[in-house]
């Protein structure tokens, strides 16, 4: 997928739209579901007692591992596009790197709501949040883009000062 940008702004606003939308879309079920186990409409008899406690701790260990192979993948993707040509080829492929990353991040997200959904536990919005952080510590910027790439001179000065990017 190729996208278009004239400078740093615009391919900024093109990496954001991609995390708000990928953040954004399981939010709604989180609030309805919270809402619904909040005023005790929803209380779902899917497992027994006995289950609910390893429920819970593999729920936790899907959320933490998933959010982990994010960080990890995007980790080793940004070391193969660190080592790429020029700017607007190392631009493409983080903006790549990065949509993996959040689509990672709603996978974990959607494993938080199917475990609030099937138990109807407060807890699972604790898992949820822990997804959200990930989001929001990861949420790109100008700054994040020259940092994680390692510009320098030129390079740097263009993503940071919103120049035109050659082609």
């Amino acid at each position: 997928m190729k996208i278009i940008y004239q400078n740093s702004q615009e391919y900024l606003n093109k990496l954001i739209q991609i995390v708000n939308i990928l953040a954004a879309i399981p939010m709604l079920v989180f609030i309805f579901l919270f809402l619904k186990i909040e005023n005790n409409d929803y209380i779902p008899n899917i497992l027994g007692e006995s289950s609910l406690f390893f429920f819970r701790f593999l729920t936790f260990i899907i959320v933490t591992g998933i959010i982990g192979i994010a960080i990890f993948q995007f980790r080793n993707n940004l070391k193969i596009v660190r080592g790429m040509g020029d700017l607007r080829t190392k631009l493409d492929n983080y903006y790549i790197a990065v949509r993996y990353r959040s689509w990672w991040y709603e996978a974990a997200t959607i494993f938080a709501l199917a475990g609030m959904s099937i138990s109807g536990e407060g807890i699972y919005a604790l898992f949820y949040s822990m997804a959200l952080v990930a989001f929001s510590i990861s949420y790109p910027s100008t700054f994040k883009i020259a940092n994680n790439l390692h510009l320098q001179g030129e390079d740097k000065e263009i993503v940071l000062k919103q120049k035109n990017i050659p082609w």
